[in-house]
């Protein structure tokens, strides 16, 4: 091969968004690939139609996509939005699609999400302007299956979710049924399979925040 496992795994993120991988290379050693200024490469055709926002998260072995909407007509607004309850994951070494369990979550937008080091979790989102959802699921690709969240002490809507290392948090966002939002949050612990929410914090209600884990704290920055 001329591209490595390693090396072609490490850099399906960067080339997923636009539907190809960009070939990289690393030498084997502790250093991280590099992104070369090579060329792009067409994936294979996966099982799933189009769409965005999708949750999508990188497992070490594979891209995972579930859920988003697909665009009814131009220009994509949310009322014009199908969403979508399905999912589908990427080998870049293999260069092979699956599709995933069907899981146990309503067709759905704009979702928390993120990876555990072991599930996809998934929390909230919503369809166009009628609905909004408080409830979420996690995804192990290792069994192929789905288990349900506890409930949640948030109520319905869009959010931003990351993992912490231990917890997956969930702060901000916007119920775009009454237009409304949030400066609150919470965070769920799967081991112990439950929630608890965060402290106050001292920033206006928002969404669309950017928003990482350090691995000691939750940065949030910017957002409307």
């Amino acid at each position: 091969m001329g591209l490595n496992a390693r090396c072609r795994a490490a850099l399906a993120v960067v080339g997923l968004v636009a539907s190809a991988t960009l070939a990289g290379c690393s030498d084997g050693g502790s250093e991280p690939p590099v992104v070369a200024t090579g060329s792009w490469q067409d994936m294979s055709p996966a099982p799933i139609a189009g769409r965005s926002p999708a949750a999508s998260v990188w497992t070490g072995k594979e891209m995972v996509v579930w859920g988003g909407g697909f665009c009814k007509a131009n220009p994509c607004q949310f009322d014009n939005v199908e969403p979508l309850a399905d999912g589908g994951a990427y080998d870049p070494v293999a260069d092979t699609w699956r599709s995933i369990a069907q899981g146990p979550l309503a067709a759905r937008t704009g979702t928390a999400f993120d990876w555990s080091g072991k599930e996809l979790l998934v929390w909230g989102g919503g369809i166009g302007t009628t609905q909004v959802f408080a409830d979420g699921a996690a995804y192990d690709p290792a069994a192929d299956s789905w288990r349900p969240l506890p409930p949640s002490p948030l109520t319905a809507r869009r959010a931003k979710g990351v993992w912490s290392g231990r917890e997956f948090v969930v702060w901000g966002g916007r119920d775009i049924v009454d237009t409304k939002f949030f400066a609150d949050g919470a965070a769920y612990d799967p081991a112990a399979n439950s929630w608890r929410m965060l402290p106050p914090v001292e920033l206006s209600a928002r969404e669309r925040v950017s928003m990482i884990s350090t691995g000691k704290e939750v940065v949030v920055f910017g957002g409307g």
